[in-house]
């Protein structure tokens, strides 16, 4: 039972994953690929498991405005963005949940946000994950280490303008 992380590949067929999320599926099979070899705007990288791709998550840099950072940590920064690695998309195929296939996923952009913060610099991870998805993130993040996830919706801003939103 071969199972590795890997990037996307270019002309590889991505038709058939299904995580019985429409707009998840649609983000793969349509515009993963685009985002990552023609835009370079993130990067895409599928769980395989038996010659099979069954998950995905797609990161790609980001910044965390200071006072949005201050909510969570408590403390102040410096007034300008900071670098983080967001989690754009992740979503796992349908029939292999619960097998762990997510969590690899969320532990290897973990481990990418890590080495981002020793070569580059990188605050922590980000993400527009709606708000019952928060605990999910929360509970993968690496143990031992002090990552900070910057859920836009556990905080009450809006992802895109970081301006406060209700729920409602």
């Amino acid at each position: 039972m071969a199972s590795s992380v890997r990037p996307l590949q270019k002309d590889e067929d991505r038709t058939s994953f299904r995580s019985g999320d429409a707009d998840l599926d649609h983000f793969f099979h349509r515009y993963a690929g685009q985002n990552q070899f023609r835009h370079r705007a993130g990067v895409t990288y599928v769980y395989e498991h038996e010659a099979r791709i069954v998950a995905y998550i797609t990161v790609t840099a980001w910044t965390i405005e200071s006072d949005i950072l201050a909510v969570v940590e408590g403390r102040k920064f410096p007034p300008y963005p900071l670098p983080a690695l967001k989690i754009a998309r992740l979503a796992t195929a349908e029939g292999e949940r619960g097998r762990g296939y997510g969590s690899a996923l969320v532990a290897y952009a973990c481990a990418m946000a890590f080495k981002m913060s020793r070569e580059m610099g990188c605050v922590g991870i980000s993400t527009d994950a709606k708000r019952d998805a928060v605990d999910y993130y929360a509970a993968r993040m690496l143990p031992g280490q002090r990552w900070r996830l910057m859920a836009a919706s556990a905080l009450g801003v809006s992802p895109r303008t970081g301006l406060p939103y209700s729920a409602g």
